[in-house]
């Protein structure tokens, strides 16, 4: 095992010693704008409470063996009935599932899509009393920093609590990342080419926020943080930022027709943030697009 793996298990671990609540686990996907085809980036996470992380990893590395797993590879690979084994085992732990949708992309905005989706997961784990998050950390320096800096300035601005606890890990030291890898993959397939054999089996798993701007409340953006809040259940957020917008289900044009996205879901909630003022807000804390 690489060095670094064991050092990042190692202070995995450490943490994991010392939290008493559950535990969330992040992963994304996305598909750039295509020819006839619309734009969209999702975060999915598992919630587990730490007393059950050790008996779910065991639990993937029965089924894949403690070695590498990427849904996406997995599937090029023709291991569909590993998938659906995978899928299946997510059901019967029945894990709780939170994933943020983004449908409303501009050309070369993928980032701005994924930090929307990022605020909104986190924020919504949060709410549910889930202080702490291991997302997988991406390749290079700089944007690992910008992953820090967006982390940081969320917590100084009141998008997340103060005390939530975010660790870049790796899906080599962090078996339980496969989980919304798992489950974003399945949710890409529903979004991406309407495949719901793979959501099916975990369809009430799922909640769902649109993190689309859609029809927005507001007018401008965000005020500076009025106040932080102690902790998950404090009310944290730029002042005057809306809660709740339309309870309309979002719809996205392709080619001129409409369609509902989200209509096979159950639990589909509203942002803990209103889309565009945190969009917004995003726009004046990072200059940068792709």
């Amino acid at each position: 095992m690489h060095p670094e793996t064991i050092q990042l298990r190692q202070m995995l671990q450490s943490i994991y010693d010392r939290h008493t609540g559950y535990v969330g686990f992040i992963d994304e996907s996305y598909r750039a704008s295509r020819i006839n085809e619309f734009p969209f980036y999702t975060v999915t996470a598992t919630v587990i409470h730490v007393e059950d992380l050790d008996e779910y990893r065991s639990d993937y590395c029965h089924l894949v063996g403690d070695g590498r797993w990427h849904t996406t590879e997995a599937n090029k690979n023709g291991q569909q009935s590993k998938i659906r084994e995978f899928i299946n085992l997510i059901a019967d732990h029945k894990s709780e599932l939170v994933v943020s949708v983004q449908v409303e992309i501009l050309e070369g905005d993928l980032e701005h899509a994924r930090r929307e989706c990022l605020i909104q997961t986190v924020s919504r784990l949060t709410a549910m009393k889930c202080d702490l998050i291991v997302y997988e950390r991406r390749e290079d320096r700089r944007t690992r920093n910008a992953d820090e800096a967006l982390f940081a300035r969320a917590k100084r601005d009141g998008f997340i609590p103060r005390n939530t606890k975010v660790f870049a890990g790796s899906p080599s030291a962090e078996n339980l990342l496969w989980g919304p890898d798992l489950a974003g993959w399945a949710m890409r397939r529903y979004v991406a080419l309407n495949e719901t054999e793979w959501v099916a089996p975990i369809l009430d798993c799922y909640e769902v926020i649109d993190a689309s701007p859609g029809m927005t409340l507001k007018e401008k953006g965000p005020k500076p943080a009025a106040a932080m809040g102690p902790g998950p259940e404090s009310s944290v957020g730029p002042e005057g930022e809306g809660r709740i917008r339309s309870s309309s289900k979002s719809m996205t044009r392709i080619g001129g027709a409409e369609k509902t996205i989200f209509e096979i879901f159950s639990n589909v909630t509203q942002p803990i943030h209103d889309p565009a003022g945190l969009s917004d807000w995003l726009h004046t804390q990072f200059q940068d697009r792709e």
